[in-house]
């Protein structure tokens, strides 16, 4: 299954490029800047997310001594909150016909959410300080995401729809599965060594 796979992502676009209607039209797909720079800013955000989104249900575990529980909760905080704020700018976008300020408005908010993290990433901190900025950054990635998707659903004819977002996807999970890998290598190689000393 790798082996074919392997193969025929190789010959795609080889295919494509002589195909009498291919299914990307690839110099104007990745030339179209209402493409790429939605993407470009869901990878660094998607990159940021997953950096800061897979160790956190250990560390409120072992920092704050949490229970299961209470840390699947806190863990699970930002997407629930992601869910409910993106719904909420979906009809922000829509009642006020512009996207661009809301995602904007987002992208400062989150920002605003992964400083409030960063500060208050410690063992001193309430479980206020440490829950609020995980929906701060809810909020702003809500407010973001949806509509960055769909700036670039909307600059594409009907028929390429389906493959925008699915290359959006693809960029949004390759940012997630890289910063999910430095933290990982992060942890391998500076906090392993430490770690037997607790």
């Amino acid at each position: 299954m790798f082996v074919l796979g392997g193969c025929l992502l190789i010959a795609w676009p080889f295919v494509e490029t002589y195909a009498p209607r291919p299914l990307v039209r690839i110099r104007s797909f990745f030339t179209n800047p209402d493409i790429i720079a939605p993407a470009a800013i869901h990878f660094v955000d998607q990159f940021s997310y997953a950096m800061t989104y897979t160790p956190a249900f250990q560390w409120v575990e072992v920092v704050y001594d949490w229970n299961t529980s209470d840390a699947t909760y806190f863990y699970y905080t930002q997407s629930l909150c992601l869910v409910v704020f993106a719904i909420a700018a979906g009809f922000a976008a829509s009642m006020t016909r512009r996207y661009k300020w809301v995602a904007f408005s987002g992208s400062c908010i989150r920002l605003l959410g992964l400083v409030l993290m960063i500060k208050y990433r410690g063992a001193h901190s309430s479980a206020f300080q440490v829950v609020m900025p995980q929906v701060i950054q809810g909020l702003g990635g809500g407010l973001m995401t949806a509509n960055l998707l769909v700036s670039a659903q909307a600059s594409v004819p009907h028929d390429e729809v389906a493959i925008v977002t699915g290359f959006m996807l693809l960029v949004i999970e390759l940012g997630s599965a890289i910063g999910s890998s430095v933290v990982g290598a992060v942890q391998q190689n500076s906090q392993r060594p430490t770690s037997s000393l607790h």
